[in-house]
């Protein structure tokens, strides 16, 4: 593993940490009980948008516990991966493609920390976490790729 690829997976386990999550349960509660005792209606609206950053967080932080947990005890395997591009908005979206042991392709957007992925096929190590069916981190030369929502199974013609 070279010095990018280190460095990645470091931001990875800081990002992953439960302390993160806690400290924005604790600014929840904080806020919640702060517009009850108030009535402010400003302070209502940071909780529920608070509220609402929390809940869409949980399932993305589920992903980077499952990788950070994959680097220590995860089966690996060694494999092609396609990434792709997709630009709907102002944003480019990266999602990757790869296959399991099993010959079953997944799909995933992930989010490039440090790096800038480009388009085509790839070399990876490819990790997988017992009792779960879709790969929970993928490293290439150039980057990690962490899946930001739950996987797609998807058929494939290498896109």
């Amino acid at each position: 593993m070279d010095s990018a690829q280190k460095q990645q997976i470091e931001f990875l386990k800081q990002a992953g940490s439960p302390l993160g999550l806690g400290m924005l349960l604790l600014l929840v509660i904080g806020l919640g009980i702060g517009s009850w005792v108030t009535q402010n209606e400003i302070v209502m609206m940071f909780f529920v948008f608070f509220v609402v950053v929390m809940l869409g967080s949980i399932s993305t932080f589920k992903h980077l516990r499952y990788a950070i947990r994959a680097l220590e005890e995860g089966k690996i395997v060694k494999n092609q991966a396609v990434i792709s591009i997709e630009v709907p908005y102002d944003n480019d979206r990266y999602y990757v493609t790869v296959q399991d042991r099993h010959q079953l392709w997944w799909k995933f957007e992930f989010r490039p920390q440090n790096w800038t992925p480009q388009v085509g096929e790839i070399t990876v190590d490819v990790y997988f976490l017992q009792g779960i069916v879709y790969p929970v981190l993928v490293v290439g030369a150039d980057g990690i790729l962490v899946p930001y929502d739950q996987p797609k199974r998807v058929s494939m013609n290498k896109h």
